[in-house]
């Protein structure tokens, strides 16, 4: 077996899933660096002058480096300080948890917030800045005021909206329709008569209405004025919601009760107060996850920094992926704008830098060993070793965070290639996914870095005994077989460190497909290693339910072969295939191999194929029963060469 080969213990698996939360201990710090470099902000903090405005530092890194965590080993370094002098003010702002709210609103929300958390921690000693904070006051010429009620929204409207030409003509039709409505109406002309009668009389015979007439008089009056707006009422509330109220509510508009300069104007107090007597005290603001937001958000933090927070007393460390933010930048102001614009821009923005640095080798090595062992795989030493070496080759220049999420993905794996040999009828050790756990790791590896790739094994399965045997017998480079798009990748020296130093199993289906081998599998299995073996004993005991499916995986692997001018492959199958005598009843499910036959023959040398011939008895007489499917032209020609040889070589 290959330096591959491994056994899995038989101890029950329980997998550790790792977090993606940054660590805040030192003691948890298994590389060092991420100390030494919180250490060495923490020195750039005491020693930074912010008298006279604020100090910008830049902590660059790539994606999963752990920049957060430097971030965290700082603010543990500072609450340890603040025990015994609180020199300085810690808030941590995590820019990506507020892209789809106002971002001036949340930063003072968020100030507030925290720093209400420090008061209550802080001894009674602290009492102007306890006082100050426990509940946040700010004070206006309008009064004094608590945060939420500075930023509330106010409601208010935009200017009268004409109505349109034809809105004016359907609201003269609805009122036309109204009055209309009150003229047809059967008691509108006698009701308005009997009133004018009524008034003629009073007006002609005072004395009648003394009394209880006039009682009478006015209910009956009351009484009609009532009908008639009874009629039009309802026609008016229905002419009020569609031409009045539409336009009412269809403008009202809600605007920030703060502007951007009151915005600066309550940090600033904030700024202020947070300080207090004690001008050696400093603000530090950290911008956390700045690489993980839209462009738009990334500017717009970027832009306040730079504009509205610019305070003396106050530091602030922007934790990004450089790279990714002069992209960003890049794309807000175009492309011509340039790299260097974007360069410029982080420049001005910042006074010092920190990059982060690549892992050692030495220190990725151990961080992948012990991640293995936290896992919990249960695997033998052995195993272990073998696992963290395929891991290692491939996750070269990788970060933590990328090194456990793929161990995540792993141990995920590896769960389900257990169940998959719990539930298989046959335990045999051939038939266990995780017993080579190396080939198993190498698998898992290019199913989860290189997934394009994984499909071409999809296509060609042999594909690696391929490049294995070209490798190992005709000293040929990786980088000649592989395609186009792969030569000088990760990929070619990942392949070219493993393929020579494994042995690889019969077939890679189930390691694709994570699943036990079907029958139909282990059919095309026996198949391809028949063929490129040159042994037809699988050939002879084959029953002919099984031939039809048996012959149609012959052409796909004999096709590939041609294509890819493999001719010891080619002469193993062709040397099986015309060495077998297949039953008379048989002959119509190996038509569509025939042409394909005849393909390989012509892409023999002619001593390469007078050898097929010569080699075994009775093989002329099965290509014959091969060809008589074929057209009379391709069959005479395979026909006349096979004479030609034959005769040239018995003259000799």
């Amino acid at each position: 077996m290959g330096f591959l080969d491994t056994k899995i213990s038989e101890k029950k698996d329980k997998i550790n899933f790792f977090t993606d939360s940054p660590i805040s201990l030192k003691k948890e710090d298994f590389f060092g660096i991420h100390s030494q470099f919180a250490e060495a902000l923490y020195q750039v903090l005491r020693q930074a002058d912010i008298s006279k405005g604020a100090f910008n530092i830049g902590l660059y890194g790539d994606w999963g480096t752990g920049k957060t965590t430097v971030v965290n080993l700082l603010l543990e370094d500072i609450k340890e300080a603040n025990k015994k002098q609180f020199e300085c003010v810690p808030l941590y702002f995590d820019v990506w948890k507020f892209t789809k709210e106002p971002l001036k609103r949340a930063i003072l929300f968020e100030m507030e917030e925290q720093l209400s958390g420090l008061a209550q921690g802080l001894s009674k000693s602290e009492k102007e800045f306890r006082n100050h904070f426990l509940e946040y006051k700010y004070q206006t010429s309008k009064g004094i005021f608590t945060l939420i009620e500075c930023l509330e929204f106010e409601v208010a409207h935009d200017e009268e909206i004409k109505l349109r030409p034809e809105e004016i003509e359907n609201l003269k039709e609805e009122i036309n329709r109204v009055f209309r409505g009150l003229r047809e109406s059967k008691y509108f002309r006698p009701s308005i008569l009997f009133l004018i009668f009524l008034s003629l009389l009073a007006f002609k015979f005072p004395s009648i209405f003394d009394g209880l007439c006039v009682v009478f008089g006015t209910l009956v009056s009351v009484g009609i004025i009532g009908y008639i707006l009874g009629i039009l009422l309802p026609g008016f509330a229905s002419i009020l919601k569609k031409f009045v109220f539409k336009h009412t509510l269809r403008n009202l508009t809600a605007h920030l009760a703060f502007s951007g300069e009151q915005f600066g104007k309550i940090f600033k107090d904030m700024v202020k107060k947070a300080r207090g007597e004690n001008e050696s005290r400093k603000i530090l603001i950290v911008f956390d996850n700045l690489d993980r937001c839209e462009k738009n958000s990334v500017l717009e933090t970027l832009s306040t920094i730079k504009t509205y927070l610019d305070f003396p007393g106050c530091l602030y460390i922007i934790t990004c992926d450089d790279q990714a933010l002069k992209k960003h930048l890049q794309t807000v102001y175009g492309e011509n704008e340039s790299q260097e614009f974007s360069k410029d821009f982080l420049d001005k923005l910042f006074q010092v830098t920190f990059r982060f640095p690549s892992l050692v080798e030495k220190d990725r090595d151990a961080f992948i060993g012990r991640c293995i062992g936290e896992l919990g795989l249960q695997l033998n030493l052995e195993s272990e070793r073998q696992v963290r070496q395929i891991l290692t080759l491939a996750y070269k220049g990788q970060t933590p965070r990328q090194i456990k999420r793929f161990l995540n993905d792993f141990g995920l794996y590896f769960i389900i290639a257990k169940a998959i040999e719990s539930s298989s009828d046959k335990q045999t050790i051939e038939n266990k996914l995780t017993h080579d756990m190396g080939f198993f790791s190498f698998m898992m590896v290019i199913k989860q870095i290189w997934p394009e790739f994984e499909k071409k094994l999809i296509e060609q399965t042999d594909l690696f005994h391929i490049w294995q045997r070209k490798m190992i017998e005709e000293r040929e480079k990786l980088e000649n077989l592989l395609d186009k798009e792969y030569k000088d990748s990760e990929l070619y020296r990942f392949l070219n460190a493993i393929l020579l130093r494994i042995e690889l199993p019969k077939s890679l289906s189930p390691f694709i497909y994570l699943k036990a081998e079907a029958e139909e599998e282990k059919l095309y299995e026996s198949v391809t290693e028949s063929l490129w073996s040159g042994d037809p004993k699988y050939w002879q005991e084959l029953d002919s339910e099984n031939l039809g499916s048996a012959l149609m995986k012959a052409n796909d692997l004999l096709k590939g072969w041609i294509t890819n001018q493999e001719t010891i492959y080619i002469q193993n199958a062709l040397k099986v295939l015309l060495g077998v005598d297949f039953q008379e009843d048989s002959i119509d499910k190996i038509y569509p191999l025939a042409e394909t036959i005849v393909e390989g023959i012509e892409s023999l040398s002619d001593g390469e194929l007078l050898a097929l011939l010569q080699g075994k008895s009775g093989c002329i007489n099965m290509l014959l029963k091969w060809l008589q499917f074929l057209r009379k032209g391709v069959r005479n020609q395979v026909i006349n060469r096979i004479i030609d040889l034959i005769t040239y070589e018995g003259k000799k």
